[in-house]
């Protein structure tokens, strides 16, 4: 083999017998060793028996929905076994056999309709029945049946490790999800393989026994046959022997060849769907550079034939990480891409580094630059990337953050990027903020972003009032602008030891577009936890502004859990009056038992009036909680009114969550957009407290009615462990607590303590709408490391599998986020998420958001 790559047709063609006598010794080396590895053992090594171990786990789930959201594809069985057989420490079997049913549908008032949701249009109009049973048996449907194998096993000695697997899962299995839910505590391996519809056969092998030697070989054959998938009908076959060779402690020589096989149906093949072959050599060289830094080297030779097409491409690439120096550390590629068909060459050069200029000021960056040359037609295209953030603490009392990056795509488009953030502390008592950034795209426009605002204590220190003034103006692509001010006050009263609270906002709201401006003035007033009676709470308060809830009301919050806003969000295109005025009283009739009355009233100006009244009551059991309430809310059209029942029983637990535990369940929340403001994390990330919480509600919104439950428990599993569940189901609008969402979310999350500053996560998050229509499953994997008691960091890796309309999507996302708190009240954070392909348009993907964010 050469390394010179200009002819790698020819290579490809003169290593193949080359190639073909290295795999026959590598087989013949790797079935000497596993000869000797099961060689009975002889007298001189007899001893105990190896001990053998087995298992035998049978299963069980079904599933049936309430015959309000009931179709005919929501109920269906499971059943079947999982086995495990360990003999001594080397050899080990495990599979499993399981059978599914599907359970049809009947319905018990007119044969003749079809069965319907409860949120179809017809079946509120009592145009379709809704009453119907699930029924397996063939005179009330299709029911169809189905089955799933696994097998595995797994060797390991003397250098020798072996891995083998064979699955088969019919097209028509149904309760897939939560039976892989349930094999991922037993046998994850297993669980994260199946798949509907689709037959696996695979192997892995590697050898170490040979001094400074390395021999692996792995093979997979996967074929899709569901109706539907993307690959239905597709035969993947994969292959990849490789040699790797130990030069000294930190050089080594690897040399890899793959192979990639696709084959279609041929009643299934379309312009998109042709038989692929791809062959692969690469030959890689690598090892230690100084005493902490690293190189590669690196040649690979890629042959593809599609549709009869060939494809000949030959790269060629060299890396470093050089970390050498305490003032700089850096990495550098640089790659070559030869395309010999299309006589197009590419080379990319880029650069990372991380430079603490001192101990107050740190620059980190990247630089990239693609040049792509079509060498027949003469033509070059230039792609640049210049990405650089500096963090500084100019003195003491002033810190500054500068982010500048340009971006030049292949296609011209250019976008530029300017963000900077300056935070200073006036004195012991007053800080004031500032941040500029503006945006500039080719292809959309350019937007800048200016804000500022001041926050401090006024008054004696035992007693302070707090003031909060901040200002934003935003300009927008298509000459728009919004604009916001808002002047906060927060003052004690009654005596030093008086909980009592006065919080008055006032502000101002404004978008303009075409010459057409909505300006709103917000004012809001509240008196919270006045105690008229010893025994009394009471508060009351005011509100006369933009958007409906556009901004917290604290008295509204018993009986349910509202997010806090910060920052309330701000809707552009609803930009109503609207004006509350409202008060709750709460009194303690015994010491176990309370008793609650809530009223407010609002107008929303083009709707109309409407009023809330509630009445509550809470009990205490010992450890046990319990609570209930009616709320009856008159809207407008009396057809729409609304009326909820709901009650909610907490048995807490005699332990507290640390800080790491709570912290794990943290979401990365992005601002809106064109429309920024505080985004509202989602219910099921809401701070856990230990224990178990569950609650039902029960809602009639005209002729409409709805049931919500929801449950929740999180415990500490020893001191390192922590567990959080919860399920809910039609639960309220994080956003809008007097609307519902028609869906079901389970959650399912581990978090770990691996150092005292890193914990590991992982979560299954399966949420999709009642009737079936969308569902989206994420499994999560995640870290977070805590650099300080003020710094935070967590990236975390989602897989997720979103089903629509019956066209499943799968992708890959990843998420970083930096957050550093500067005290109570300022907080800065760098966010980056990388959506998967299959979730956004091409340029979507990668989003990215700097902010520095201030309590009001």
């Amino acid at each position: 083999m050469t390394l010179d790559g200009r002819q790698p047709k020819s290579v490809t063609r003169a290593a193949t017998p080359g190639m073909r006598a290295l795999m026959s010794c590598l087989l013949l080396l790797l079935a000497a060793a596993l000869v000797r590895a099961v060689q009975p053992v002889g007298p001189a090594d007899a001893g105990a028996p190896a001990p053998v171990r087995s298992a035998i786990t049978p299963l069980y789930l079904e599933h049936a929905a309430g015959p309000h959201t009931l179709t005919p594809e929501d109920g269906w069985q499971v059943g079947g076994v999982n086995t495990h057989v360990a003999v001594g420490g080397a050899l080990s079997l495990s599979g499993g056999y399981y059978y599914s049913r599907a359970l049809a549908a009947r319905q018990l008032l007119d044969p003749r309709e079809p069965a319907a949701s409860a949120f179809d249009p017809r079946a509120r109009a009592g145009e379709v029945p809704l009453l119907r049973l699930f029924d397996a048996g063939p005179s009330h449907g299709d029911a169809t049946a189905d089955q799933l194998t696994f097998q595995r096993l797994n060797y390991t000695k003397g250098g020798l490790k072996f891995s083998g697997s064979y699955l088969d899962v019919g097209t028509e299995f149904k309760g897939l999800d939560p039976l892989k839910q349930q094999l991922a505590g037993s046998d994850p391996a297993a669980a994260k393989a199946l798949a509907p519809g689709m037959s696996q056969r695979d192997y892995t092998m590697s050898y170490t026994g040979a001094h400074g030697m390395r021999f692996s070989s792995t093979y997979a054959r996967v074929a899709h046959t569901e109706i539907g998938h993307p690959a239905d009908g597709l035969i993947r076959t994969t292959a990849t022997h490789g040699i790797g060779l130990a030069l000294g402690q930190r050089h080594k020589l690897d040399y890899t060849v793959s192979s990639l096989t696709e084959a279609w149906d041929p009643e299934k093949q379309s312009a998109d769907r042709v038989d692929r072959d791809v062959d692969t050599q690469a030959l890689r060289l690598s090892g230690g550079l100084g005493r902490k830094s690293e190189f590669a080297i690196g040649q690979m030779l890629t042959s593809t034939t599609a549709g009869g097409a060939r494809t000949d491409v030959t790269q060629r690439d060299v890396a470093m990480k050089w970390n050498e120096w305490k003032s700089l550390a850096f990495s550098a590629g640089y790659t070559t891409q030869e395309t010999e068909q299309a006589h197009e060459r590419a080379d990319t050069l880029a650069l990372d580094f991380a430079a603490p200029l001192s101990a107050a000021c740190k620059l980190t960056g990247k630089l990239a630059r693609t040049e792509v040359e079509q060498q027949g037609a003469g033509q070059t295209q230039e792609q640049n990337l210049l990405d650089l953030r500096l963090t500084s603490r100019l003195t003491p009392r002033l810190q500054l953050t500068s982010h500048y990056k340009d971006t030049e795509a292949l296609d011209a488009s250019t976008e530029k990027l300017r963000d900077y953030q300056l935070a200073y502390a006036l004195t012991e008592r007053w800080k004031a903020t500032c941040r500029l950034s503006t945006l500039d795209r080719s292809t959309t426009g350019e937007s800048a972003m200016v804000e500022y605002g001041v926050i401090g204590q006024v008054g004696a220190k035992a007693r302070p009032r707090q003031l909060t003034l901040h200002h934003r103006d935003e300009r927008l692509p298509g000459d728009a602008t919004q604009g916001r001010t808002v002047l906060a006050y927060a003052q004690p009263l009654g005596k030093a030891k008086s909980p009592i609270v006065l919080q008055v906002k006032a502000g101002d709201y404004a978008y303009t577009t075409q010459g057409d401006r909505k300006e709103k003035v917000l004012l809001s007033a509240q008196i919270l936890a006045a105690k008229p009676t010893p025994r009394s709470t009471f508060a009351i308060g005011y509100y006369d502004g933009p958007v409906v809830g556009a901004d917290a009301i604290s008295y509204r919050a018993w009986g349910r859990k509202l997010p806090a806003k910060q920052d309330a969000a701000w809707q552009t295109a609803d930009m109503a009056d609207y004006d509350e005025l409202g008060g709750e009283l709460t009194h303690a009739l015994t010491d176990h038992t309370k008793v609650m009355a809530r009223r407010y009233a609002g107008n929303i100006a083009g709707v109309g009036d409407q009023e809330t009244t509630e009445y509550g009551a809470e009990q205490r059991f010992g450890a046990l909680t319990l609570t209930g309430g009616q709320r009856e809310t008159e809207l407008p059209d009396q057809a729409e009114t609304q009326e909820e029942s709901w009650w909610r029983a907490a048995l807490p637990l005699a332990q507290q969550l640390p800080d790491w535990a709570t912290g794990s369940l943290r979401v990365t929340l992005f601002s809106d957009g064109a429309s920024w403001g505080g985004n509202a994390a989602p219910a099921w990330a809401a701070k856990p407290t230990p224990g178990l919480e569950v609650g039902r509600r029960n809602v009639l919104i005209g002729d409409q009615r709805v049931d919500g439950e929801d449950a929740r428990y999180a415990t500490m599993l020893g001191r390192r462990f922590f567990l959080h569940g919860s399920y809910e189901r039609n639960p309220n609008k994080p956003n809008t607590a007097a609307e519902v969402e028609a869906v079901r979310r389970g959650l399912c999350h581990l978090a770990v303590a691996a150092s005292p500053t890193m914990t590991l996560f992982a979560r299954y998050l399966d949420e999709g709408t009642l009737d079936g229509a969308t569902a989206t499953r994420t499994r999560s994997l995640g870290v977070i490391g805590a650099f300080s008691a003020q710094e935070r960091l967590q990236l975390q890796m989602d897989l997720v599998r979103q089903t629509a309309e019956a066209s499943p999507r799968t992708g890959v996302a990843y998420t970083l986020e930096y957050a550093r708190a500067m005290d109570a009240d300022n907080s800065l954070s760098l966010k980056a998420r990388l959506t998967a392909k299959a979730f956004c348009q091409p340029d979507d993907g990668l989003r990215l958001e700097c902010s520095y964010r201030k309590a009001f």
